[in-house]
């Protein structure tokens, strides 16, 4: 297939269906942008917030519903299904796999937010909540909202779209997209396969784009508390410049090689972040405060998953915990397809394991320490809120870090942390992307997807990421993608439909029983 592709040249390598929409989609809402602004945002942000008022409870039921049959998966006898066959061999070590999982699904986001929602919730809590802003209630809150944002909740939505794809990939020799999560329900329809790719590429462009232009905010930010730096254009632009090439050249290098270097060096900053402050911070209070609002979590984090504020129309619930689920799901169908990869050789309860149980542990320790730390900082004299109020919440993140003993060391190793981290999302979604566009799709024998589409896509969204940076900030894109992900909660309800049909009732037939209902009956 590759020489082939040369062949035929770039253009001769993609699917059109598939590959020119997200272009399309994108150039042409920037070019709106550009000539009324004020306009595009407004509209985009009317339909998002339809959107939730009206759909959004479907989010928070798949959502749910994901995290169940996951954990169906892991204790049910068909757990023991080995992803590409009983004789299937894993192509990376155990300790390599968690490192991409980890690191390509945590992204920019949680080193951020880990430090700093935490803030949010214990200076400003929501009236449903029954706790008074700094009170210890509200600490408990902060941290058990940060697991139900960052954990079990997120993580079943990959975890569960990555099982569809992979058992369809490995196990029946379907290409490797978000279509091959649907194949036990469509029955291998091309069509419905290629129009579930094309919308999670639109998605997706629009999310790696946003992503890249806050992240080119947060390490312009980080350089400036490290060495500095005045936060200029030219200082974006450098900072742009060198990720797409770092996460272009590593996608290009592949998984066993580039994808894999970065995480393993990604996952150990991680591991020493963590240590470092736990055992300089407030131990202690960190500790005490972690097991408190884990009890919180299990104790109610069903119920606030599932809340929703049907009577007193409480704008938080949209504003976060729907907000949240929408944006992971826009992300999943995408981060599914990379994740499956990883899995051959893997049986389906040890790749539950991994994706869904261990991933989730490693966000609620971090949520736990950086959380708690940030809340000690605030209580005792570092006003984050008001630096975050001030000057956004990049500054609050470095502010608390600069806080810490070794201040000046640690703020240019969270920088660094921030770069690889998203470095390891954006080359594992150049490779998704990749595979998903591609002419015929990427056969389960086939290890990497063409080299050109991973340089186009790469260079492509980080050119749009720093033109929309600079012209009008990513509010569009983050909103455009956030709209356009809506529809995909229709991908996953049949991705639902797709797995368990497979697993657990293979013999029945959906639509044959539907026509059975309404059919006349003879006398």
């Amino acid at each position: 297939m590759k020489k082939e592709g040369k062949k035929r040249g770039l253009l001769g390598t993609v699917e059109p269906i598939v590959f020119f929409p997200a272009f399309i989609v994108m150039v042409g809402v920037t070019i709106i942008g550009i000539f009324n602004y004020e306009a595009l945002l407004s509209g985009l942000l009317t339909v998002y917030q339809w959107a939730t008022t009206n759909f959004g409870w479907t989010y928070a039921v798949i959502t749910v519903i994901n995290l169940v049959i996951c954990l169906i998966l892991f204790v049910h006898p068909v757990g023991k299904i080995r992803l590409g066959g009983k004789d299937a061999k894993p192509e990376l070590s155990g300790f390599a796999w968690f490192a991409i999982t980890l690191t390509s699904t945590i992204g920019i986001s949680l080193i951020m937010w880990g430090s700093v929602e935490p803030i949010v919730h214990f200076t400003n809590p929501p009236a449903f909540a029954g706790v008074a802003p700094y009170s210890e209630g509200a600490a408990t809150f902060a941290l058990s909202t940060g697991y139900i944002h960052w954990s079990f909740n997120q993580y079943a939505l990959y975890t569960f779209a990555a099982v569809a794809v992979a058992i369809a990939h490995f196990n029946h020799k379907q290409p490797l997209s978000v279509g091959a999560g649907m194949y036990f329900a469509t029955g291998g329809n091309k069509l419905a396969g290629k129009i579930a790719d094309a919308l999670c590429l639109v998605v997706i462009v629009g999310g790696i784009a946003t992503s890249l232009g806050i992240g080119i905010t947060q390490l312009s930010t980080g350089l400036n508390y490290s060495f500095g730096l005045e936060r200029t254009d030219l200082l974006n632009l450098v900072v742009a410049a060198a990720l797409v090439i770092t996460y272009s050249a590593a996608s290009v290098s592949g998984i066993k090689r580039g994808i894999s270097f970065v995480s393993n060096v990604n996952v150990w900053i991680f591991f020493g972040l963590l240590l470092f402050v736990l055992f300089v911070g407030p131990t202690l209070f960190i500790n005490k405060l972690g097991l408190q609002s884990l009890g919180d979590f299990l104790d109610s984090g069903i119920r606030r998953t599932l809340m929703l504020g049907p009577i007193t129309e409480d704008p938080w619930h949209d504003n976060w915990t729907l907000n949240f689920f929408i944006a992971n799901a826009a992300y999943a169908p995408l981060m599914g397809v990379f994740l499956a990869k990883l899995g051959k050789g893997r049986t389906v309860r040890q790749f539950v394991g991994v994706n869904l149980g261990i991933c989730s542990i490693f966000n609620i320790v971090w949520f736990n320490i950086f959380g708690g730390a940030s809340i000690y900082s605030q209580i005792h004299g570092l006003d984050l809120a008001g630096i975050m109020e001030a000057e956004g919440l990049q500054s609050a993140a470095f502010a608390f870090f600069a806080s810490l003993p070794l201040g000046k060391i640690i703020v240019p190793i969270f920088t660094i942390a921030i770069f690889l981290s998203f470095v390891t999302m954006a080359e594992s979604m150049c490779t998704s992307m990749s595979a998903l566009s591609m002419r015929g799709g990427l056969a389960a024998n086939e290890d990497e997807p063409n080299n050109a589409l991973k340089l186009v896509w790469g260079v492509f969204v980080g050119v749009l990421a720093y033109f929309l940076l600079g012209l009008m900030g990513v509010d569009v894109i983050k909103y455009t993608y956030m709209v356009f992900g809506f529809p995909i909660f229709i991908v996953m309800g049949i991705t639902i439909y797709s797995l368990c049909k497979y697993m657990f009732f293979p013999n029945f037939q959906l639509l044959a029983t539907l026509k059975g209902m309404f059919r006349k009956k003879e006398p």
